[in-house]
Protein backbone atom coordinates (compact mmCIF):
# COMPACT_ATOMS: atom_id res chain seq x y z
CA UNK A 1 0.00 0.00 0.00
CA UNK A 2 2.81 2.41 0.90
CA UNK A 3 4.51 1.64 -2.36
CA UNK A 4 1.38 2.52 -4.39
CA UNK A 5 1.02 5.86 -2.53
CA UNK A 6 4.69 6.64 -3.17
CA UNK A 7 4.31 5.83 -6.88
CA UNK A 8 1.19 8.02 -7.15
CA UNK A 9 2.99 10.89 -5.37
CA UNK A 10 5.98 10.53 -7.70
CA UNK A 11 3.66 10.48 -10.73
CA UNK A 12 1.83 13.59 -9.47
CA UNK A 13 5.12 15.42 -8.85
CA UNK A 14 6.36 14.45 -12.35
CA UNK A 15 3.15 15.73 -13.97
CA UNK A 16 3.40 18.97 -11.97
CA UNK A 17 7.05 19.52 -12.99
CA UNK A 18 6.32 18.73 -16.67
CA UNK A 19 3.37 21.14 -16.70
CA UNK A 20 5.54 23.86 -15.14
CA UNK A 21 8.27 23.33 -17.72
CA UNK A 22 5.74 23.48 -20.55
CA UNK A 23 4.22 26.75 -19.32
CA UNK A 24 7.51 28.55 -18.65
CA UNK A 25 9.56 27.56 -21.70
CA UNK A 26 9.92 30.25 -24.39
CA UNK A 27 7.92 29.80 -27.55
CA UNK A 28 9.58 29.37 -30.94
CA UNK A 29 8.53 32.87 -32.01
CA UNK A 30 10.20 34.28 -28.88
CA UNK A 31 13.43 32.39 -29.55
CA UNK A 32 13.67 33.44 -33.19
CA UNK A 33 11.97 36.84 -32.92
CA UNK A 34 13.48 40.27 -33.51
CA UNK A 35 16.47 41.51 -31.55
CA UNK A 36 15.26 44.72 -29.93
CA UNK A 37 17.47 47.80 -30.22
CA UNK A 38 15.91 50.45 -28.00
CA UNK A 39 16.57 54.11 -28.66
CA UNK A 40 15.49 57.59 -27.74
CA UNK A 41 14.03 60.34 -29.88
CA UNK A 42 16.92 62.83 -29.89
CA UNK A 43 19.62 60.38 -31.00
CA UNK A 44 20.34 58.22 -34.02
CA UNK A 45 19.64 54.57 -33.28
CA UNK A 46 21.78 51.97 -35.04
CA UNK A 47 20.29 48.70 -36.19
CA UNK A 48 22.40 46.01 -37.83
CA UNK A 49 22.30 47.52 -41.33
CA UNK A 50 20.80 50.98 -40.87
CA UNK A 51 20.65 54.02 -38.62
CA UNK A 52 17.51 56.08 -37.98
CA UNK A 53 16.84 59.38 -36.20
CA UNK A 54 13.32 60.72 -35.66
CA UNK A 55 13.09 64.39 -36.60
CA UNK A 56 9.44 65.37 -36.27
CA UNK A 57 5.99 63.98 -35.56
CA UNK A 58 2.78 65.49 -36.92
CA UNK A 59 -0.80 64.54 -36.08
CA UNK A 60 -3.53 65.30 -38.63
CA UNK A 61 -7.18 64.54 -39.36
CA UNK A 62 -6.63 64.53 -43.14
CA UNK A 63 -3.70 64.08 -45.51
CA UNK A 64 -3.79 65.73 -48.93
CA UNK A 65 -1.65 64.92 -51.93
CA UNK A 66 -1.43 66.29 -55.44
CA UNK A 67 -0.87 63.63 -58.10
CA UNK A 68 -1.00 64.29 -61.82
CA UNK A 69 -2.51 67.71 -61.17
CA UNK A 70 -5.38 66.34 -59.09
CA UNK A 71 -5.65 66.99 -55.35
CA UNK A 72 -6.68 63.94 -53.30
CA UNK A 73 -7.70 64.18 -49.65
CA UNK A 74 -7.43 61.12 -47.43
CA UNK A 75 -9.39 61.18 -44.19
CA UNK A 76 -9.55 58.69 -41.37
CA UNK A 77 -11.90 57.91 -38.51
CA UNK A 78 -8.93 58.12 -36.13
CA UNK A 79 -5.86 60.26 -36.62
CA UNK A 80 -2.95 60.27 -39.04
CA UNK A 81 0.49 60.04 -37.47
CA UNK A 82 3.17 61.34 -39.82
CA UNK A 83 6.75 60.71 -38.70
CA UNK A 84 9.65 62.43 -40.43
CA UNK A 85 12.97 60.69 -39.93
CA UNK A 86 16.52 60.59 -41.24
CA UNK A 87 17.62 57.18 -42.46
CA UNK A 88 21.10 55.98 -43.44
CA UNK A 89 22.61 52.60 -44.26
CA UNK A 90 25.63 51.56 -42.22
CA UNK A 91 27.63 49.15 -44.42
CA UNK A 92 25.80 48.45 -47.67
CA UNK A 93 22.67 49.51 -49.55
CA UNK A 94 19.64 48.67 -47.46
CA UNK A 95 15.91 48.71 -48.13
CA UNK A 96 13.74 49.37 -45.09
CA UNK A 97 10.43 47.79 -45.96
CA UNK A 98 8.73 47.66 -42.60
CA UNK A 99 7.70 50.16 -39.96
CA UNK A 100 5.06 49.41 -37.37
CA UNK A 101 3.46 51.64 -34.77
CA UNK A 102 2.83 49.74 -31.54
CA UNK A 103 0.11 51.32 -29.43
CA UNK A 104 0.02 51.44 -25.64
CA UNK A 105 -2.32 48.43 -25.54
CA UNK A 106 0.04 46.29 -27.66
CA UNK A 107 -1.91 46.61 -30.91
CA UNK A 108 0.33 47.05 -33.93
CA UNK A 109 -0.47 49.28 -36.90
CA UNK A 110 1.34 48.89 -40.21
CA UNK A 111 2.10 51.83 -42.47
CA UNK A 112 -0.83 53.07 -44.47
CA UNK A 113 -0.63 52.14 -48.16
CA UNK A 114 -3.57 54.38 -49.14
CA UNK A 115 -1.36 57.27 -50.20
CA UNK A 116 0.42 55.31 -52.92
CA UNK A 117 4.08 55.52 -53.88
CA UNK A 118 6.24 58.59 -53.36
CA UNK A 119 9.86 59.65 -53.10
CA UNK A 120 9.89 59.85 -49.28
CA UNK A 121 7.50 56.95 -48.69
CA UNK A 122 8.08 53.24 -48.03
CA UNK A 123 9.90 51.16 -49.02
CA UNK A 124 12.93 53.29 -48.21
CA UNK A 125 16.24 52.63 -49.94
CA UNK A 126 19.25 53.86 -47.97
CA UNK A 127 22.85 54.18 -49.11
CA UNK A 128 25.90 54.15 -46.80
CA UNK A 129 27.08 57.66 -45.94
CA UNK A 130 24.07 59.34 -47.59
CA UNK A 131 21.43 60.20 -45.00
CA UNK A 132 17.95 60.39 -46.47
CA UNK A 133 14.79 62.10 -45.22
CA UNK A 134 11.85 59.67 -45.10
CA UNK A 135 8.19 59.70 -44.04
CA UNK A 136 6.15 57.08 -42.20
CA UNK A 137 2.33 57.32 -42.30
CA UNK A 138 0.03 55.55 -39.86
CA UNK A 139 -3.74 55.63 -39.39
CA UNK A 140 -4.57 54.86 -35.77
CA UNK A 141 -7.46 55.35 -33.35
CA UNK A 142 -7.06 58.45 -31.19
CA UNK A 143 -6.62 56.40 -28.01
CA UNK A 144 -3.53 54.67 -29.49
CA UNK A 145 -1.42 57.83 -29.92
CA UNK A 146 -0.13 58.44 -26.40
CA UNK A 147 2.41 55.85 -25.27
CA UNK A 148 3.05 54.49 -28.77
CA UNK A 149 6.36 53.11 -30.03
CA UNK A 150 7.80 53.07 -33.55
CA UNK A 151 9.27 49.70 -34.61
CA UNK A 152 11.51 49.79 -37.69
CA UNK A 153 13.15 46.77 -39.30
CA UNK A 154 14.64 45.77 -42.59
CA UNK A 155 12.20 42.90 -43.15
CA UNK A 156 8.48 42.50 -42.55
CA UNK A 157 9.15 39.60 -40.19
CA UNK A 158 12.51 40.35 -38.53
CA UNK A 159 13.61 36.89 -37.42
CA UNK A 160 16.92 37.06 -35.56
CA UNK A 161 17.53 40.54 -36.94
CA UNK A 162 17.61 44.00 -35.41
CA UNK A 163 14.37 45.88 -34.82
CA UNK A 164 14.78 49.50 -33.77
CA UNK A 165 12.22 50.57 -31.13
CA UNK A 166 11.74 54.25 -30.32
CA UNK A 167 9.11 55.58 -27.93
CA UNK A 168 7.23 58.55 -29.40
CA UNK A 169 6.14 60.21 -26.15
CA UNK A 170 8.90 62.88 -26.19
CA UNK A 171 7.75 63.99 -29.66
CA UNK A 172 4.11 64.14 -28.56
CA UNK A 173 4.66 66.55 -25.69
CA UNK A 174 7.09 69.45 -26.11
CA UNK A 175 7.85 70.86 -22.63
CA UNK A 176 7.85 74.43 -23.95
CA UNK A 177 4.70 74.23 -26.10
CA UNK A 178 2.55 71.53 -24.47
CA UNK A 179 0.92 68.61 -26.30
CA UNK A 180 1.26 68.27 -30.06
CA UNK A 181 -1.76 69.83 -31.79
CA UNK A 182 -3.80 67.84 -34.30
CA UNK A 183 -3.77 69.59 -37.65
CA UNK A 184 -6.90 69.63 -39.78
CA UNK A 185 -4.88 68.80 -42.90
CA UNK A 186 -1.31 67.76 -43.68
CA UNK A 187 -0.15 68.34 -47.24
CA UNK A 188 2.41 65.96 -48.66
CA UNK A 189 5.48 67.73 -50.06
Amino acid sequence: MRRAIRNLAALGATIFVCYGLQQTKPRYSDLTGPIAVNGVVDEAVDGRTFSIKLDRLTLANNVSRSRFGKLSVYSTSGVWIIIEATLAATTSTTVISEAVLKGPTGLEYRQSRRLGPGSKMAPHRAEPGLPKSVLFFFEVPRNQVRGSTLLVSENRVPRLDAQVRIGLEPLLADPTQGPTPILDAYRLP
